[in-house]
């Protein structure tokens, strides 16, 4: 538990005139929840309720604030939802050591640009609105040149706003106050100088009176640096009685008991409006107003034991500005929609995803879901859901391999047909039998007169850059939708980026983050019946074994570089990728494209009123 310290002993016994000439202050009198109570407002457009500060909003703030009062913590570790308060908690403790114990700090954000962002429109505005702060830093019209936007000076201090990507930022003096904002988006390393967070933690290490403040929303699970800082953690979780039974447990999306996942949060489905929360004690229902009555009469208690380190977990149920019927109708958008899913674990329950739980499949078990599509009887049967088709072309040294993907609604993925052509893929001949025999074809669709075709074809350019590039850029000028695109391993790499790099002729060179669309893709195979009305992916009948094997050849392995994981697509010795590798490139060229799926479906259908799958399904 936090220890309130209790300073007016040290203050009756040692007047402050007596304190400042012996050459010492007198700490501070105020905890940080009874400062910011007191003198802390909320600029207008900066939160949901400007004004006044009331930790009585979210009670249970107030003992997540006073740790930093705790002489036994020295870290503070916050893992919890989006909205839910988090930010203006380390604001609320940079300000209390900005007007009640002066002290240098680093606030920093997870790039020098977000840094930069935080200063002018989280921080300004709030020394503007806050008089006590206001009388220490003066407004922003009026501060002198030793106020900037990345360092901002005090009596007895300063705060300087630095990005985890930028070593020169980290490198400040001495800072006993460090304050680590959205970890999961730092890098594990930046450069030559390791990881931001121990550079920052470094700072401080000569200060006996130091903190440091973690937070963050989490990410993947095993790759979440919030998860690992909570572990460390004596993981503290917010107990809240039952109105009947009186029991205390803490808040949760569900429960796992006797192996199965029982679900706390509860309404009728398509029905948002009636969720309702049940006791994991006594079965009984809490509507709304329960929940936060409950929420209000609670108490932290730690899981692990104390070493120093104090840490919270909460979720955006606890807080007054999610309701239970918004989450249920958030879940409903989202389940069978791992991306999406992803996001309602993260930002609304405040937990790491596991995609290792929905990803688990087989060969044999995707071959099984093929579907009656593709070569038939000597000629190519569409699904009429396709309304769009795009194409990758891996490049090896005696052949070419294309995959054709076909797109639905809500990105919703058919391969249609993967061809293998043998060539010397260093003579230019072989590519120019490649555009003619795979990279013109068109694909009959049962609902119009006009066939579909290829939308979007990329080339990759990995193995021989220079010849890709030429091939490309020649049909490009044609006005054909050609890409030439270079895979780059790495989590956290964008998808589809145009390179920055420049080539003659006005050759471009697009960069696909192959990690992130393995990611995408191997997630997304696990959304199929039972789990989700829809598959999210789609094969014909007429593929083989192998195919399967290839697709799911590479799993996830995580090493770990001074302390901090780094994961990495492997492919194991003596398997094959090419289906693998040619997916997620039909995948990434697909980001090049605008598609309005709803338009395209009214128009096949010829109605001027979007049509659903199960309406088009109907035409046949």
């Amino acid at each position: 538990m936090a220890v309130r310290l209790d300073h007016t002993a040290a203050g009756a016994s040692c007047p402050v005139g007596e304190g400042a000439r012996l050459g010492f202050q007198l700490p501070p009198r105020l905890t940080v929840s009874q400062w910011a109570d007191g003198n802390r407002f909320i600029a207008r457009g900066t939160g949901p309720e400007p004004g006044r500060w009331r930790t009585d909003r979210l009670p249970l703030l107030r003992q997540v604030m006073d740790a930093v009062n705790d002489a036994a913590v020295h870290t503070v570790v916050l893992k919890c939802s989006s909205q839910a308060a988090k930010t203006e908690v380390l604001i609320n403790v940079a300000a209390f050591f900005v007007d009640q114990d002066p002290a240098p700090q680093m606030f920093v954000l997870p790039t020098l640009e977000l840094a930069d962002s935080f200063s002018t429109k989280r921080i300004d505005p709030t020394i503007d609105a806050t008089p006590a702060l206001a009388a220490k830093l003066g407004s922003h019209k009026s501060r002198d040149a030793s106020t900037t936007i990345r360092e901002k000076s005090y009596p007895g201090g300063d705060i300087v706003f630095a990005g985890a990507n930028s070593p020169a930022s980290l490198a400040s003096r001495p800072r006993r106050i460090v304050i680590f904002d959205e970890i999961d988006k730092y890098k594990a390393n930046i450069g030559h100088d390791g990881d931001p967070i121990r550079q920052g933690l470094q700072r401080a290490q000569n200060f006996w009176n130091r903190r440091a403040l973690l937070a963050s929303t989490p990410t993947l699970t095993k790759l979440s640096a919030i998860d690992d800082w909570f572990q460390r953690s004596d993981q503290r979780h917010h107990y809240v009685p039952c109105k009947d039974c009186g029991e205390y447990q803490p808040l949760e999306w569900e429960t796992v008991e006797d192996g199965a996942k029982q679900p706390r949060v509860v309404w009728t489905k398509g029905k948002p409006d009636t969720a309702h929360y049940i006791c994991r004690h006594c079965g009984s229902t809490w509507d709304q107003r329960d929940l936060m009555r409950a929420v209000r009469h609670g108490q932290w208690r730690a899981h692990a034991g104390f070493k120093g380190i104090a840490g919270f977990h909460w979720w955006s149920a606890y807080t007054p500005w999610v309701t239970l019927a918004q989450l249920a109708a958030e879940w409903e958008d989202a389940e069978g929609k791992p991306e999406k899913e992803q996001t309602f674990v993260n930002l609304k329950l405040g937990l790491s995803y596991d995609p290792s739980k929905t990803t688990a499949t087989t060969a044999e078990m995707l071959m099984e879901r093929r579907e009656d599509y593709g070569r038939v009887d000597g000629g190519y049967k569409l699904p009429p859901e396709v309304l769009a088709v795009t194409a990758f072309v891996d490049v090896q040294a005696d052949r070419f391999e294309v995959q054709y993907v076909g797109w639905g609604i809500a990105d919703e993925k058919w391969s249609l047909d993967y061809v293998v052509l043998p060539g010397d893929t260093t003579n230019p001949q072989a590519w120019s039998a490649l555009d003619e025999a795979a990279l013109g074809r068109t694909f009959a669709h049962p609902l119009s007169a006009e066939p579909l075709r290829l939308e979007a074809i990329g080339v990759d350019a990995g193995y021989m850059q220079q010849l890709a590039m030429a091939f490309v850029t020649e049909r490009r000028a044609a006005f054909r939708p050609f890409y030439a695109v270079k895979g780059v391993d790495g989590f956290g790499r964008p998808l589809w980026r145009e390179s920055e790099a420049k080539f003659k002729l006005g050759a471009r060179l697009y960069i696909s983050g192959v990690d992130e669309g393995k990611t995408r893709l191997y997630q997304e195979l696990a959304a199929a019946p039972p789990r989700s009305p829809r598959a999210r992916v789609h094969f014909p009948r007429h593929y083989e074994l192998d195919y399967f094997r290839q697709l799911i050849s590479e799993v996830i392995k995580v090493e770990y570089k001074a302390g901090r994981p780094f994961p990495k697509w492997h492919l194991p010795a003596g398997k094959r990728n090419e289906a693998l590798d040619t997916f997620v490139g039909a995948i990434a060229v697909r980001q090049a494209l605008s598609i309005n799926y709803e338009e395209r479906l009214a128009a096949l259908a010829g109605t001027a009123k979007p049509v659903s799958y199960a309406g088009l399904a109907s035409m046949f």
